[in-house]
């Protein structure tokens, strides 16, 4: 799958939104997924497609380039 521009910056945008309600919940997911106000299975779905694409990779690439 080939992503856009926009598409990697989405992804690295939402990758680190939820990075940041797991560091504020002390890695407690379901706490985490409150703080997102998502149900705690979406934010397990999130986090596995993350890892399929490989998002924290992607985000140093784009950091980079900031």
């Amino acid at each position: 799958m080939t992503l856009t521009p926009i598409s990697k910056a989405t992804l690295v945008a939402e990758f680190e939104t939820i990075l940041d309600a797991l560091i504020e919940s002390d890695f407690n997911k379901k706490k985490a997924a409150e703080i997102l106000q998502v149900d705690r299975k979406t934010l397990y779905n999130k986090l596995g497609r993350h890892k399929e694409l490989g998002t924290a990779k992607l985000r140093k690439t784009i950091s980079g380039t900031l």
